[in-house]
């Protein structure tokens, strides 16, 4: 295995405190070191038309340009942006994506480690795959799609100014006097509504967990897909926040509890400076509903109050969690935050259109598969809501049992199908 020097260089080393965003990663990777999730974002960009060089001046180019991927963290609240990281890209002849990608998660990223690893496959001598993995602390979900396009246009030669706020000028806006008027009502915003959520959605444990503890239930269901389209129509609701819906009578149903707390992940990318960062800004939306409701009145609810939760989704986590606590403290029991709900159905910003699937009236299929540690009970995830429903349902079978889990599916797609009328 050999390797070649990515040159980088942009002067003298920044400081700066974290975003809000950055905080909120280190905070969970801290507490929850065996989630590998949050650990490692992999990723694979295809290099055939390429030579080594275009490959090193591509990445070249996206590191040069993003301040995030040339960040370390030396201590709690600072990150130190290198000005010549000093990356290396190694060369691999005869890899795979999946055993490189594998290799480079052997061990987690330390805070003053580099935080992207990459590495560029060989066929006979050629270039064939850019195999990386990022940290969260680098980016999100949202950033990883920028970082992939990006190189593969600079791959292409087809680059255009990046147009985006660094992270180190979003710390600097966060603590303003300006963005801590708004972290203070935000706070505000979060007290109130862990007031009037319950502690969880699924408050005790079912009994001991299975072998394997955690397990992923994924579902396809053209019915779904169909009723979604209707109940959009019908209700002017988006098919994302009807899927939320469903989610939620289900889980109220389930658990016998009349109001329901999800959180919801928000991209807090809703400014100019911030559509296209790359970085890590997720952070949660709280979502607090009734149940016990008709279903057109559930799926109204359900968007009034996510339109406000991603209003108040960017906080300070530090001070979000006293706030927290002195709720926690006041009622006597712990909010858990243990149902997460995640679209990543839509179609990427860069345009890059979805499979399609022909309309039809498939079976609904149900598959059911050992996962990894996650640090909640229950991580609902949409992968797609146009001809087909296809979603999973991850869950801590302390909390949901394998049965439990293939039921709430089933009834996930009951619930739509028969309020679609």
């Amino acid at each position: 295995m050999t390797s070649v020097p990515i040159p980088v260089s942009t002067g003298e080393d920044v400081e700066a405190p974290l975003t809000w965003g950055q905080r909120k990663i280190q905070r969970e990777l801290v507490a929850y070191p065996d989630d590998l999730y949050l650990a490692f974002l992999p990723v694979t960009i295809p290099a055939r038309d390429s030579t080594v060089d275009g490959v090193v001046s591509a990445l070249s180019l996206v590191l040069t340009e993003s301040e995030s991927l040339r960040t370390i963290y030396p201590s709690a609240d600072v990150q130190r942006v290198l000005g010549s990281p000093g990356y290396l890209l190694e060369l691999i002849e005869g890899g795979t994506a999946e055993s490189v990608h594998a290799t480079m998660m052997t061990s987690r990223f330390r805070p003053t480690d580099l935080p992207v690893r990459l590495a560029l496959t060989l066929r006979d001598g050629e270039p064939d795959l850019i195999v990386a993995v990022l940290t969260h602390m680098s980016v999100d979900g949202i950033a990883l799609e920028f970082f992939t396009s990006r190189v593969a246009d600079a791959l292409a030669g087809e680059v255009a100014p990046w147009q985006a706020w660094q992270p180190r000028q979003l710390a600097q806006a966060q603590r303003s006097p300006e963005g801590l008027a708004r972290n203070a009502r935000t706070l505000s915003w979060w007290e109130a509504k862990y007031r009037s959520a319950p502690a969880a959605a699924l408050p005790s444990p079912v009994g001991s967990p299975s072998d394997p503890r955690y397990i992923d239930g994924r579902m396809t269901s053209f019915a779904a897909a169909a009723a979604l389209q209707a109940l959009s129509r019908r209700t002017r609701v988006s098919p994302s926040m009807l899927a939320l819906a469903g989610l939620c009578a289900i889980l109220g149903e389930h658990s016998g509890q009349d109001r329901i707390a999800v959180s919801s992940l928000s991209a807090n990318r809703s400014s100019a400076q911030t559509l296209r960062m790359m970085g890590t800004l997720s952070q949660d939306a709280l979502i607090v509903v009734d149940t016990a409701r008709p279903f057109d009145d559930l799926a109204t609810q359900i968007w009034e109050s996510a339109t406000s939760a991603y209003t108040h989704s960017t906080v300070d986590p530090d001070e979000q969690q006293l706030v927290r606590e002195k709720v926690d403290t006041e009622r006597g029991a712990l909010f858990a935050r243990d149902v997460v709900y995640n679209d990543v159905s839509s179609p990427s910003i860069f345009g890059q259109p979805v499979t399609p699937i022909a309309p039809g009236t498939g079976t609904t299929t149900v598959a059911v598969e050992p996962s990894e540690f996650m640090f909640v009970s229950a991580y609902a995830t949409v992968y797609r809501m146009d001809s087909v429903f296809e979603v999973s349902l991850w869950a801590d079978t302390a909390y949901l049992p394998e049965a439990a889990v293939v039921a709430l599916l089933g009834a996930w797609e009951r619930v739509l199908v028969t309020a679609s009328g």
